[in-house]
């Protein structure tokens, strides 16, 4: 039974450095997360869900420098219980006087503005990868995106990929729409440019390609769907991966076969990250793990300070309210 699993981001972020990262599976940006501004996207704002996943396809560009996008799914200031959104959960953790995170910068001027974002963005996107939604093709445009030396976006709507060519002079590099993941995979020699350390496992038909696309295309790693009784392209994606003795792989995403898609795993010699609906995993995992001593001391003071403060305001309101009775 698949064991629920609530992904508490901000402690399993991984920085790995330099020399870890021949051991561990997990990659970093050039620099980590922070590095920059970072601009808050409201996705429940665009309509076209392939336009979220453009959306992630972007995120996951940015991150192979530096995460420079944070993806909420409600505006923030808009919901009353954060508990029930994650993402504006750990958005206020992170600015909270005792994150030690919250010295992030965070940037709404793009919040509900897709467009804005990308023309911003322009200069460092070489082109993008035109899929169907309707054709399951999803992942083949994730996989192409990955495996390319370029940085190129995954677009799915009509509308985006006309603004992308005509208005920012961004040129469509190829058109999977007819094309599965595996004949991405055999493409080109494709299945060499993809990291043989992690493979990401969601739906063909793309419906959960807003949670891992980002780290997908960040990471280079394959996106594949594994149905219960596997598939070709998901055995090649576990036979790529390595099985070198002392070497750790992962796999996130999850699986039509809990008890099938875990022995693959582990013959393959990989962790499986229950993660399906993990959003903003570029981001996360990209926050450094080596916070300035002086800092988080004086982060802890100043919430130990707030608090006692708060203490004195209800004392004095209490005594007042004490005060009135008499």
């Amino acid at each position: 039974m698949r064991a629920s699993v609530v992904f508490t981001a901000l402690s399993s972020a991984v920085y790995v450095s330099a020399v870890a990262s021949d051991v561990l599976p997990y990659p970093r940006s050039a620099t980590p997360t922070g590095s920059s501004a970072i601009h808050i996207v409201d996705a429940s704002n665009l309509t076209d869900h392939a336009d979220q996943v453009t959306l992630q396809t972007l995120a996951g560009v940015l991150a192979r420098n530096t995460p420079g996008i944070y993806t909420v799914t409600a505006a923030p200031g808009t919901v009353d219980d954060l508990k029930t959104d994650a993402s504006l959960f750990w958005l206020e953790q992170m600015q909270s006087d005792a994150s030690s995170y919250n010295n992030l910068t965070f940037d709404d001027t793009y919040l509900h503005d897709f467009h804005g974002l990308l023309a911003k963005e322009a200069g460092v996107v070489d082109g993008f990868v035109k899929y169907d939604p309707t054709t399951n093709s999803t992942n083949a445009a994730l996989i192409a995106c990955a495996a390319s030396d370029s940085n190129l976006l995954a677009v799915g709507s009509d509308a985006t990929a006309e603004y992308l060519s005509q208005e920012l002079n961004i040129p469509m590099e190829r058109d999977v729409s007819n094309s599965t993941p595996y004949d991405m995979l055999l493409a080109d020699g494709t299945m060499e440019k993809l990291s043989d350390r992690v493979a990401v496992f969601q739906p063909d038909t793309g419906g959960n390609a807003m949670y891992l696309s980002d780290y997908a295309v960040f990471a280079r790693a394959p996106t594949v769907e594994h149905p219960a009784g596997g598939s070709e392209a998901a055995f090649a994606v576990f036979d790529h991966l390595n099985t070198a003795d002392g070497v750790l792989n992962a796999a996130f995403g999850w699986t039509g076969d809990e008890h099938e898609f875990v022995a693959l795993a582990t013959k393959s010699g990989a962790v499986v990250h229950a993660s399906d609906f993990f959003l903003n995993m570029a981001f996360f995992s990209n926050l450094p793990n080596s916070i300035d001593k002086q800092t988080a001391a004086h982060n802890t003071k100043a919430a130990q300070q707030a608090e006692a403060e708060a203490e004195v305001e209800v004392e004095v309101e209490e005594a007042h309210a004490m005060e009135e009775k008499a």
